[in-house]
Order: C-alpha cells, then sequence, then structure tokens
C-alpha cells in the first residue's frame, strides 16, 4: 500500500515542464511563458536585399500616376481661380509634350510612334483636338452643379489609381500592351 502511495507522489514532485500547445491544461497561468517560447521564432528570414536605386526605380510608375492625378485635380482649380489662362496652359503642355518626344528621341535612340512625321502629327492632332473641344466641353460643363463634377472627379481619379496597370510602365516593349488611362 505504501509503494503505491509513493509512486502516486513522485509524479506530483516533479515539476511539470511547460508546453506550448493551447488544447492542453496545464498548471500554469494563460500568459505563463517559459525560455523555450521564442527559440523558434526566425525573423526576416525570407527579405531580399534591395538597392536603394532599384526601388527608386521600380516606385517610378507609382510616383508618375500619383502626379497624374494631382496635376488632373490642381489644373483645373488654377484655371478657375484665374492663375492660368487655357492659352498659357495649351502653350505650356505643347512645350512639354515637345521636350518630352525630344528626351525620349536624344536618351532612347528611337522616335515614340515610329518617324518624326507620324510623332509631329499625333501632336499636332492631340494638342488641335483639346483647343478644338475646350469650348464644347466648357459649355457642356456649365449646366453641371460643381459638387457633382467634384464627387464625379473623385471617384473617377480613385478608380485610376487602382485600375492602372502599374507593371506596364517598368515592361520594356516596344508596342503598347497595356491599357491607357489617364497618364
Amino acid at each position: 500500500m505504501q509503494g503505491e502511495i509513493e509512486t502516486q507522489l513522485q509524479p506530483q514532485d516533479q515539476p511539470t515542464k511547460w508546453e506550448k500547445v493551447l488544447y492542453k491544461r496545464q498548471p500554469f497561468p494563460d500568459n505563463y511563458t517559459d525560455e523555450s517560447f521564442l527559440q523558434d521564432l526566425v525573423l526576416n528570414a525570407h527579405v531580399p536585399e534591395r538597392s536603394y536605386w532599384s526601388v527608386v526605380v521600380s516606385s517610378a510608375a507609382i510616383t508618375q500616376q500619383l502626379c497624374t492625378v494631382v496635376a488632373a485635380v490642381a489644373v483645373p482649380v488654377h484655371l478657375r481661380a484665374g492663375n492660368i489662362s487655357a492659352q498659357q496652359l495649351l502653350v505650356v503642355c505643347s512645350l512639354l509634350l515637345v521636350l518630352g518626344y525630344a528626351t525620349c528621341a536624344v536618351l532612347g535612340n528611337h522616335l515614340l510612334g515610329g518617324s518624326l512625321a507620324r510623332g509631329v502629327r499625333q501632336g499636332v492632332l492631340l494638342v488641335g483636338g483639346v483647343y478644338l473641344l475646350s469650348p464644347l466641353i466648357k459649355t457642356l460643363a456649365a449646366t453641371v452643379s460643381a459638387d457633382s463634377i467634384v464627387a464625379l472627379t473623385s471617384v473617377l481619379l480613385l478608380a485610376h489609381l487602382f485600375l492602372h496597370d502599374y507593371s506596364f510602365v517598368n515592361s520594356v516593349t516596344d508596342c503598347l500592351t497595356g491599357t491607357l488611362s489617364l497618364g
């Protein structure tokens, strides 16, 4: 009889070892941890090494689209405030278009659109179309309330940021295969 009592007391005399399991009842408080709790923890196991400039180049597509959205908001605000006229805006946009085209031709050693004549024709059509359609758009927008325009613009700019094909800018292609929204 005494042997049975001794064998029953021996396991209780030894301290029970804490196990990292939730399903087992243990004689420890719920927030108890011992020295072995974090021994299997691995910090930043699969973080790739990146160089600063590769990250900057990769983020250029996102930065470009954010700048496009800011410009799409800032230009009408400045036009409405009278800080810039429509003719001044058209001249500035035309100069930037020519400067961007020349930069691509010099630095990229190729002309956008294939040839200089085709690029000039596309530029003239773009600038002329905007110049000719501006009075029509102004007349059509005059009957719409300002809060409707602001709400619609906000929704469409957010949709542009979410739906733009950011991988297209970083890919090397000769033809336009990505979707083109605002920029």
